[in-house]
């Protein structure tokens, strides 16, 4: 695959990562459920491979690392141990539980566990993307600007949100905090928290409304009622801004690093 397949790639890896994180998320009572679908194809991503045992639903990462298993359930433990130990600890047959040694495997894993839920979601994000080529030149930053500088002359918003998200990936931006955030806007931004104080910007905004596109060069303090209001001054397109349209594309395609490498 070229760089930008593989850029949508690490995007889609990064979006099921947090769509699995946010469903283990609560505490050891929490009645959530874990999201399987996004968790296999994350799985699927990482080059894992499912392997089915009794009942259970096991991965084990490819290569030499045979006793390494995940179990596919809303705890989402990870042991370091062999499948057959994972399988009597997880789904005990009556014969195995009338053993002694055996009941106390069964009811304390700690010994061989190695991370749960959220905890065992991270090594495999980094595994799913760490199998992509993210090395990238200039012309391939310029080919994603044009890509989406195309979209918006052609009235077509999801190509120029596409394209921002890439781009916005390449540059570290982030979405909005609250305040900056606003409804029908596709908003990215340079975060920074330092000494108490939270700053937005440069930022790129994305009507999906008007089909607007607007590239803003400073810094907003998020605390500042004069910057605050000129933000909501710039959504209302009353405001001075550094580039419009194919300009502002062109602007953030600038101010990626090239050529480079995105980290995993």
């Amino acid at each position: 695959m070229g760089f930008k397949e593989n850029l949508k790639r690490k995007i889609d890896i990064d979006r099921l990562a947090a769509r699995v994180v946010e469903s283990v998320s609560g505490g050891a009572d929490s009645s959530r459920r874990i999201d399987k679908p996004a968790m296999r194809q994350l799985l699927e991503m990482a080059g894992w491979p499912v392997h089915h045992e009794r009942d259970l639903e096991l991965y084990q990462p490819p290569g030499d690392e045979a006793e390494t298993v995940l179990v596919l359930d809303n705890d989402l433990p990870l042991y370091r141990t062999t499948v057959a130990d994972v399988a009597l600890r997880k789904s005990p047959t009556v014969k195995e539980m009338v053993n002694i040694r055996n009941i106390r495997r069964i009811l304390n894993d700690g010994d061989v566990v190695v991370s749960k839920k959220a905890a065992t979601v991270g090594p495999l994000h980094h595994a799913a993307v760490a199998r992509l080529d993210l090395s990238y030149t200039a012309e391939d930053v310029s080919a994603i600007a044009y890509d989406g500088a195309a979209s918006l002359d052609s009235r077509y918003p999801e190509g120029v949100i596409e394209a921002m998200d890439m781009l916005a990936e390449l540059l570290g931006w982030q979405p909005p905090p609250t305040i900056f955030a606003s409804p029908h806007h596709h908003i990215y931004g340079r975060l920074e928290r330092r000494d108490g104080k939270v700053n937005y910007g440069p930022l790129v905004i994305f009507s999906r409304v008007h089909h607007r596109l607007w590239y803003v060069d400073r810094s907003l303090n998020i605390a500042d009622e004069d910057d605050a209001a000129y933000f909501q001054h710039v959504l209302q397109a009353k405001a001075q801004v550094a580039a419009e349209g194919l300009d502002a594309f062109k602007a953030m395609a600038a101010a990626v690093p090239a050529p480079g490498r995105l980290a995993p």
